[in-house]
């Protein structure tokens, strides 16, 4: 999903007294609810092509970027919309700051999401692999469930709190939180570390 020419900001972009975020940054809401923002992208993107509830209900994410590239004149809120969101899909590109634990060598870059069938899909931070098969069988095995491979990168934010019911969420995202903290070295998330984590 590369994207050519992509507008990049010079400073945070902070929400203003309409919204129920008033105050906070993007950057630091790509962590805390990456779902707000993504909606948000999502109506802008629709109301300024005049897309029915019908259209925009059947398309995901990265639709929306090829269909936002078509729009001229977009306003601070959706250039940075766009840009973070679009990073954080392709947050997975930076160097993992991690060594897969089954072959001691390559950079981690999925982890599993295990499949309990008494509450959806549970993230499992322990079982990092890297892109070699015998790793990945090794990850499976060691799960001993059914799990779904994800590479980093922020929509994993939705994924748990889609399967998860509400009072399992906060406990998962605090885990994906966790497990970007522990890939990237990520120290504290502010205002500005989250800013620099975006744009450089």
């Amino acid at each position: 999903m590369k994207q050519e020419n992509i507008w990049k900001p010079d400073r945070n972009y902070y929400f203003g007294n309409k919204s129920q975020y008033y105050g906070q940054s993007i950057a630091v809401l790509m962590f805390n609810d990456h779902r707000y923002l993504r909606i948000l992208f999502e109506t802008i993107v629709s109301k300024a092509l005049r897309l029915s509830f019908r259209e925009s209900f059947k398309k995901d994410l990265s639709e929306f970027f090829k269909l936002s590239k078509k729009i001229e004149n977009k306003s601070e809120l959706h250039k940075n919309l766009e840009f973070y969101l679009y990073q954080g899909e392709e947050i997975h590109e930076k160097k993992s700051k991690i060594i897969c634990p089954h072959c001691n060598e390559r950079e981690a870059k999925y982890f599993p999401l295990v499949n309990y069938l008494s509450h959806g899909f549970s993230l499992n931070p322990e079982f990092v692999f890297c892109d070699n098969k015998e790793c990945r069988k090794r990850a499976r095995f060691c799960a001993r469930e059914n799990i779904a491979e994800r590479c980093f990168k922020f929509s994993i934010f939705e994924i748990t709190s889609k399967y998860l019911d509400a009072d399992y969420y906060n406990k998962h995202r605090k885990d994906v939180i966790d497990l970007f903290k522990k890939v990237f070295s990520i120290p504290v998330i502010n205002d500005q570390f989250a800013f620099d984590f975006f744009s450089k």
